[in-house]
């Protein structure tokens, strides 16, 4: 039987914990939650799922509490982690689900919302709603992407959809090149580059 579990873990523990994970992402990462509650008013909460004495799963929460009212608002984002392989059966992921609504809505009494790891069409709706979800209207989700690096340079290309094919081609031809680094001038650097394409392309975006 799987059990919901809350620990105060520590940066290596919780690191090793959900680095076990296949479906693991940046937002489930402890420096992430952390940089959260550092500039704002976020606290973080974090759990793992046993089945037995194994970890099954792990989950990263965001909370904000309101004192005068009572209870707050839990975001759950890319969690909880469940995938241990590609090929993870995910009716313990609708288990996963059940128990942090009972943990965080029932229980706490809190407004929950989450945006689980899980690929189109992998998780139906009519399951959701079992463990006690819905869909918020007029939400677009957030899509992403998983890119298997371990493939050669000649497959990773193939497996490209044709206008990138073509567009990557362009850029090698005019002598594009990409300059990795740490520095906090290089990060502007992004930042007022990622700002002109925004807007000469005239996309609107919450990232």
């Amino acid at each position: 039987m799987v059990r919901l579990v809350t620990e105060a873990f520590s940066q290596q523990e919780w690191t090793d914990t959900v680095s076990r994970f296949y479906d693991l992402s940046l937002m489930q990462t402890w420096e992430f939650a952390e940089a959260k509650a550092q500039t704002g008013s976020w606290k973080v909460e974090r759990a793992t799922f046993l089945d037995g004495e194994c970890v099954v799963g792990a989950v990263q929460a965001l909370v904000r509490a309101i004192p005068w009212l009572g209870g707050g608002l839990v975001w759950i984002n890319r969690g909880p982690l469940w995938r241990r392989s590609e090929s993870e059966d995910s009716s313990r992921l609708a288990v996963m689900l059940e128990k942090i609504r009972h943990h965080w809505v029932e229980q706490k009494q809190m407004y929950l919302r989450i945006a689980p790891p899980i690929r189109e069409g992998e998780l139906d709706l009519k399951t959701l709603e079992a463990a006690g979800y819905r869909t918020t209207d007029g939400s677009t989700g957030w899509a992403s992407a998983i890119v298997d690096i371990s493939k050669s340079e000649e497959q990773l290309r193939r497996d490209l959809r044709r206008k990138w094919r073509g567009d990557l081609n362009s850029a090698e031809r005019h002598g594009v090149s990409c300059v990795m680094g740490r520095s906090s001038d290089l990060f502007e650097d992004f930042i007022s580059y990622y700002e002109t394409f925004l807007s000469v392309k005239g996309f609107f975006t919450s990232v």
